[in-house]
């Protein structure tokens, strides 16, 4: 019978691996009401514990591995009224504040297959497909499809492919991959990104220009 993971074992493994192969700092999570920002009620997205990245002169070099416990609030990320959904969460990813695309993406995908024995036959990756603004982000897919069949890999609109804050800041692409559990599915089935047979991995998000 498989070993179940706890948290921290979890935790620990996904530091240890990105320590290893690189000069990352540890990071771990802020506190849920934030102490040193004023203007945050919660902490409710794995990029409040970095703003200071954005305003930093010169910005950091150096990357960073972290954890990040949020409130996850229904809907609008900036609704705090609306309580009827709420969730708490341990986010865990990295901070890379270099312009090497190619490697944060190979790190992440080789930490799944790696640690944790995933078949790349089975994840599905959306990207951003371009829109009237912007070309589509085939930097992003190349890498992947050295992993990935092509045949799971779609593009998808701005809605669901761009990360943006606000009308005016900092944004880019961002991509998601997901995972089947079940695999070996009849092919005239069609695979349901999200689904509780399909969750959603990891979310890459690449801060590339401002608007």
């Amino acid at each position: 019978m498989k070993q179940r993971r706890g948290s921290l074992d979890i935790r620990q493994m996904f530091f240890s691996y990105f320590k290893s192969i690189a000069k990352f700092k540890g990071w771990q999570s802020s506190p849920l009401i934030p102490v040193e920002d004023a203007t945050l009620p919660l902490i409710h997205r794995a990029l409040d514990q970095f703003r200071h990245a954005f305003f930093a002169d010169p910005p950091p070099d150096e990357g960073s591995v972290y954890s990040l416990k949020c409130i996850r609030t229904n809907g609008n990320l900036e609704d705090y009224t609306d309580t009827s959904h709420c969730r708490f969460t341990e986010i865990l990813g990295t901070w890379y504040s270099g312009d090497d695309k190619e490697k944060k993406i190979t790190d992440l995908l080789s930490y799944l297959e790696i640690m944790w024995k995933l078949d790349c036959k089975r994840m599905y990756v959306t990207y951003f497909g371009g829109d009237e603004y912007s070309g589509p982000d085939t930097d992003f897919m190349d890498v992947v499809l050295s992993f990935v069949p092509e045949s799971n890999v779609s593009a998808t609109t701005s809605k669901g492919s761009f990360w943006n804050v606000d009308d005016t800041g900092p944004c880019g692409p961002c991509s998601g991959i997901y995972y089947d559990l079940i695999g070996n599915r009849n092919p005239d089935t069609p695979v349901v990104l999200n689904d509780p047979t399909c969750p959603l991995l990891l979310n890459l998000v690449f801060i590339q220009v401002s608007w």
